[in-house]
Parts: structure tokens; C-alpha cells; sequence
């Protein structure tokens, strides 16, 4: 039998009912607001400065890109500042020629402009000539020679030839050399591929045909082109050999030449998402990276559609601790944090119940 309640009544159970709504509803967000406060945004920064004042402007503009997307980043003055005085030295013409004579020179570079350079030098047989020489002069001082350098150049001056070739024209392996031999100069060359070319290179030289590294030919001309070229001197770095480095040009395929920033911000649990790439969204696994490993193990631990509600919780306690409550407001939110704390310690299913029963209460009328 459900007794006949006033006005007066009626309106505090209405009250009690709505707070234990909100309890219930604040209980399914506890998780929620538990990792939230866990996830710690990277600052670019720190870290863009120190790569300003090594002078290498090519990674700290990739790098500072990365993050320029997100609000917290682009509305920073500072960053703004930073990302401007990047991208005019970049365009400064003496520095671009600076990087272009890098290139042709040295046979590597961190600029687009000198890395075109260096492929053109190797295509017209220069790249590869000087590269010889220089080895060959090493050789006559009685200095250690780079074989890994000498067998691509030995490589290179077959493909030029243009004899037999089975693995494509010169055109298809040349650039894929170059980016080979810049990787070495900035000793981003793993051991299984040096000792791979080093055998494969004896092989090219005998049989004037390049089918023993068409392999990996094909999967670093891929990347380069998909990624860019420190996206995959990285991944190439982090392979173990020719079939690994194959699948982790998947992450190249990805995320494009945001790649490198991504494993560079996640390290080893970034690269494992390479099996899980088609469940999950490239803004979501982005926007993970940007706080760092520790966003990456979030996403995998609680899936794309809850890391999506953790990421909107932090954003709603962000706004929130900005908003300034007048007088009442705080004596009238002291009050309601009272009461929900005190009936925090009651059973979601006994919340529930008393909701369900104090609904009852409220709309039923008994004679």
C-alpha cells in the first residue's frame, strides 16, 4: 500500500530521487575520471627548443606540427611564437641552399631540398662515385671502410648501368639506395640490414641483377613515400628484419608523416597497435599519443568508445574548474556535495531501487 503524501513530501522526495540519480550517474563516471586524471598532456615545448638550439629546424617543425593541432598547443602564444621563427628559417633561402650543397656533398640531409639533391647526385652516378672515392681514399690512409656504404655504391653503379636488371628499372631502385645510404650516414642502420646488403651486394655484383634486394627495395621506397624519410629511418631502426620492417610500414601507411612523432611520443607501445590498426580511428590513436605511452596503454585498455568519453571528461573538467561561483552558488553546491557524499557509500543497485521506488511514490495516487 503506497501512502498519500503532501505537497511538501512529495517535492523531498523528488529531491532524494534526483540525487541518487546524479550518485548513480556519478558512480558509472568514477573509471572514467579515474584515468582522466591519470592522462597528463605532452608539453612540445620543452623539447622543441632543444632541437631549435641544435639547429635541427626540419624535426622540430615536424615535431611541434604534431601538436599545433590540438587546442591545448594552438593557443599557447608561446608555441604560436615558436612555430612561426621555424617555419621562416626553413624558408630563408640561404639556409635552403645551405641544405641543397648538404646533400649533393655529403649524401644526406634533414631538409626536402637536400635530400632531393642527394637522390639526383646518385642518380647521375655522382652520389655513388663520390662515395667510392671516398671510401677508397680511406682505404689507401689505412682507415676503416664503411662496407655497408661501399656495397650500395657498388649496388648503385649496377643499377646505373641499367644491366639485367629484374627488380625494376634504375628508376625504381635508385631512390631507395639513396635513402639507404643517408640512413648509414645518420646511423639509423640496423644490424640485420647492413649484414643483409653487405651479402646481397656481393650477390648484384656477380649476377648484375637485383633480385636479392628487391625485398626490401620495395618496402623502404614504399615508406619513405607514404612517411617520409625520418618516419621511416625510425621504423627501420625498431625492425628486426625484412618481414618485420614490412609490417611496421603499416604504421607509415597510417599515419603518414606524423609517424615518426607518434613512435617517437609512444616508443614500444605505440609500434604494437600495428596488429590493431583497422579497429582503431587515426585521430583517436593521435590524439592518444599526445600523452605519451601511458594514452596509448588507456586506448587499449578500455577501447576506442569509452578512451573517447575519457577524453570529452577531461575536456569538461578543464572548462569547469575555470567557471567562478558567486556566494549562494557555493554555499548551494557545499550543501549538494553533502548530500551526495553522504549517500555515496550506498550499492548502485540500491540506488537504483530507491529511484525506482521513489518514482513510484511521486506519480502514483492512492484513494
Amino acid at each position: 500500500m503506497v501512502p498519500k503524501l503532501g505537497y511538501k513530501s512529495k517535492f523531498l522526495i523528488l529531491l532524494l530521487t534526483l540525487i541518487c540519480g546524479i550518485t548513480a550517474w556519478n558512480k558509472t563516471l568514477t573509471v572514467e575520471k579515474n584515468l582522466s586524471a591519470q592522462l597528463v598532456r605532452i608539453d612540445p615545448i620543452p623539447h622543441t627548443q632543444e632541437l631549435i638550439d641544435q639547429k635541427r629546424y626540419a624535426e622540430a617543425d615536424e615535431y611541434l606540427s604534431f601538436f599545433m593541432e590540438y587546442d591545448y598547443v594552438a593557443t599557447n602564444p608561446m608555441a604560436v611564437t615558436l612555430h612561426r621563427q621555424i617555419k621562416e628559417q626553413r624558408d630563408h633561402y640561404l639556409y635552403r641552399l645551405k641544405k641543397a650543397a648538404e646533400g649533393v656533398t655529403q649524401g644526406r640531409s634533414d631538409e626536402i631540398e637536400g635530400q632531393i639533391a642527394a637522390v639526383v647526385s646518385d642518380f647521375l652516378i655522382i652520389g655513388d662515385i663520390r662515395d667510392l672515392t671516398l671510401e677508397g681514399l680511406k682505404w689507401w690512409q689505412k682507415e676503416e671502410v664503411d662496407e655497408f656504404i661501399v656495397a650500395l655504391s657498388t649496388i648503385g653503379v649496377v643499377a646505373t648501368a641499367g644491366v639485367a636488371l629484374t627488380a625494376g628499372s634504375s628508376a625504381a631502385a635508385k631512390p631507395a639506395l639513396s635513402f639507404l645510404k643517408m640512413a648509414r650516414k645518420v646511423d639509423k642502420v640496423p644490424n640485420w640490414l647492413r649484414k643483409d646488403l653487405i651479402k646481397s651486394a656481393k650477390v648484384v655484383k656477380e649476377t648484375k641483377k637485383l633480385d636479392s634486394v628487391t625485398d626490401v627495395f620495395t618496402a623502404t621506397r614504399a615508406s619513405f613515400k607514404t612517411s617520409g624519410v625520418r618516419s621511416t629511418l625510425i621504423l627501420m631502426s625498431q625492425a628486426d628484419d625484412v618481414n618485420s620492417f614490412k609490417k611496421l610500414t603499416k604504421l607509415g601507411t597510417k599515419f603518414g608523416n606524423k609517424t615518426g612523432v607518434f613512435v617517437d611520443l609512444t616508443g614500444k607501445e605505440g609500434l604494437k597497435l600495428v596488429d590493431k590498426l583497422d579497429q582503431i580511428p587515426t585521430t583517436v590513436a593521435l590524439e592518444a599519443s599526445t600523452f605519451g605511452k601511458r594514452g596509448i596503454q588507456t586506448l587499449e585498455t578500455v577501447g576506442v568508445e569509452r578512451f573517447q568519453k575519457i577524453l570529452r571528461t577531461a575536456k569538461v573538467a578543464t572548462r569547469t574548474t575555470k567557471v567562478a561561483y558567486k556566494h549562494h552558488e557555493i554555499i548551494l553546491n557545499q550543501i549538494m556535495s553533502f548530500l551526495r557524499n553522504s549517500i555515496e557509500v550506498i550499492p548502485l543497485w540500491a540506488l537504483i531501487l530507491m529511484m525506482f521506488y521513489g518514482g513510484i511514490l511521486l506519480v502514483r495516487r492512492v484513494e
